[in-house]
């Protein structure tokens, strides 16, 4: 796995972008008092602990800011040492620190794949959050718009009680469990074969048709046979997976064990396999009595320069068994007038914008129809994946679909009031209209 494969070495170098943005690296410029400088330093050490213990568990459920520290901006980077267990804790995760913040003499990392686009945010040598789906934005010298595929915050620097916010963006819900685990193969240590899953408990309502559901989604997802940017689920096909649904191991080592195979089995006649890795991550982010949703993630690299990931929500109605596709949701009839919608959606988003530019609707409508075999564009749509968030339904396209892989995935939510006109009788009983 190409992430997986950076050697701790690169972790020095903290001077990278986030998704192309200016690098940022600020520090606290806050004056102690008179009478605090006449403390020992044991003591000043033993308050400044006390202090960052107590901030940590406050979370991000405290409601007033603290005042912002007067911010330096830095003319230059300069390579500074890690601290042993930040070192240890990213040779753990094989993650590289791109950008190093302080903020109130306080470290928060920054890392990614070596693409810009995960980010892990440590604080006091823990993840505050980490999601494959993680992108950020600049919005100021301190303040960033960190978002999933469901979610969005904006965080400040320079108000470290607001860097919490970040945990809200990954966190597990209720009645379910995450399990994760990462597969190396044992006959080539250079196969590596991820798993991060929410199991909805017994307890949920629906849990078992979900399970079923979640597994068929991963068994298409991992199949060998299966391209990765293949998103679509054959309502015919049922998992391979024919174990107990509850032993989440057992589960993960299936579909590593097929994976393993069928690189093996594709490399049988050469003398070199390179490093190889295949990524699911499945997290529950809606959950209701009538749907769930989750945010898929999938990473396959087979060597070359890159690998190709998706990433989109899916949505399941586990009362009528029955996955949430565009025929569920909208009435025949309705097919422009959503995708009028979405076109209009995305010519005012700040990512499209910044790939695109500022353009009309009927100028950006043109990157969302298909072409024909001349390269001339039809009246046809082009294929999106869609699924239910906290706040509409989320249309996602993914890299290549409309712009280039550099600019990843583009994700557009529109609200659940404006497509109500356009919603089948099915879909408005789902969503309790």
């Amino acid at each position: 796995m190409e992430k997986k494969c950076m050697s701790v070495a690169l972790a020095v170098l903290l001077c990278g972008c986030i998704c192309g943005a200016c690098v940022l690296n600020c520090h606290a410029n806050g004056q102690r008092k008179t009478a605090k400088a006449e403390k020992t330093a044991s003591v000043l050490a033993a308050e400044k602990e006390a202090s960052e213990d107590s901030l940590l568990s406050e979370h991000f459920e405290s409601k007033e800011e603290s005042k912002p520290d007067t911010v330096r901006e830095e003319s230059s980077y300069v390579p500074i040492e890690i601290p042993p267990r930040v070192a240890a804790l990213l040779d753990s995760t094989d993650w590289m620190a791109d950008t190093l913040c302080c903020a109130k003499g306080k470290p928060y990392f920054f890392a990614n794949d070596g693409y810009a686009r995960t980010i892990i945010i440590f604080d006091k040598y823990k993840a505050l959050v980490e999601d494959p789906t993680l992108v950020a934005r600049p919005l100021s010298k301190t303040k960033f718009q960190v978002r999933t595929v469901a979610k969005t915050v904006t965080v400040d620097f320079a108000k470290p009680k607001t860097i919490y916010r970040l945990g809200l963006l990954s966190q597990q819900l209720p009645s379910f469990t995450r399990y994760r685990r990462d597969i190396y193969d044992k006959a080539n240590s250079s196969i590596m074969f991820g798993f991060c899953v929410d199991f909805p408990s017994d307890t949920l309502p629906g849990s078992s048709q979900i399970k079923s559901w979640l597994l068929d989604v991963i068994d298409t997802t991992t199949d060998p046979n299966v391209e990765v940017f293949d998103t679509k689920l054959p309502q015919t096909r049922k998992t391979q997976f024919q174990g107990d649904v509850n032993k989440h191991s057992a589960a993960a080592r299936h579909f590593a064990n097929r994976y393993f195979r069928s690189k093996h089995a594709e490399y049988e006649d050469n003398d070199f396999m390179p490093a190889l890795f295949c990524d699911i991550d499945m997290r529950a982010v809606v959950s209701t009595e009538r749907f769930v949703t989750y945010q898929k993630y999938a990473h396959n690299y087979e060597g070359g320069i890159h690998g190709f990931y998706v990433e989109m929500l899916i949505s399941y109605d586990p009362v009528h068994e029955q996955e949430i596709d565009w025929d569920y949701l909208f009435l025949p009839q309705s097919r422009s007038k959503v995708w009028g919608l979405i076109v209009s959606t995305a010519k005012n988003d700040p990512h499209f914008v910044e790939s695109k530019g500022k353009l009309s609707t009927k100028e950006a409508r043109r990157y969302f129809l298909e072409k024909d075999e001349n390269g001339n564009l039809t009246a046809r749509y082009i294929s999106v994946d869609l699924g239910l968030g906290p706040d509409g339904v989320v249309f996602s396209f993914q890299p290549y679909s409309i712009c280039c892989f550099a600019a990843g995935t583009f994700h557009f939510t529109v609200p659940y009031e404006k497509l109500e006109p356009y919603l089948t009788d099915q879909a408005k009983w789902c969503l309790q209209m």
